[in-house]
């Protein structure tokens, strides 16, 4: 057995050599194998940071949603109290509704309605 290696014939020696191309063999796997695991990490956490995203993305549209039908509530009981009030002074159903730019029905529908 050698001490040490020849600079100009070290690749030819290691080649050579059974043992060294079993350890060139035996880290290859290594490498190939730890590729994987990186790459199985990290779709991991990429579905995982998806999911987080999602689960925020789907609580905002949702608030914004509840937001909004709130708005839309609040609307239609200012109308509904409007229609009421012009009811209750006197107003017929039919000048409501062409002032307002409703049927007629729609005047009864929001006249008739529960605030509750």
């Amino acid at each position: 057995k050698r001490e040490g290696l020849d600079a100009d014939s070290a690749p030819e020696d290691m080649f050579e050599n059974e043992e060294a191309e079993n350890m060139l063999t035996y880290l290859e796997k290594e490498i190939r194998r730890y590729k994987r695991e990186g790459r199985e990490e990290g779709l991991a956490e990429g579905r995982e940071e998806g999911r987080q995203e999602g689960l925020q993305e789907g609580r905002e549209e949702g608030r914004q949603e509840g937001r909004e039908e709130g708005r839309q509530e609040g609307r239609e009981e200012v109308l509904r109290q409007t229609v009421r009030r012009m009811l209750a002074s006197g107003m017929a159903v039919s000048l409501v509704a062409e002032i307002l730019e409703f049927s007629e029905e729609r005047v009864r529908q929001l006249a008739g309605e529960n605030s509750d």
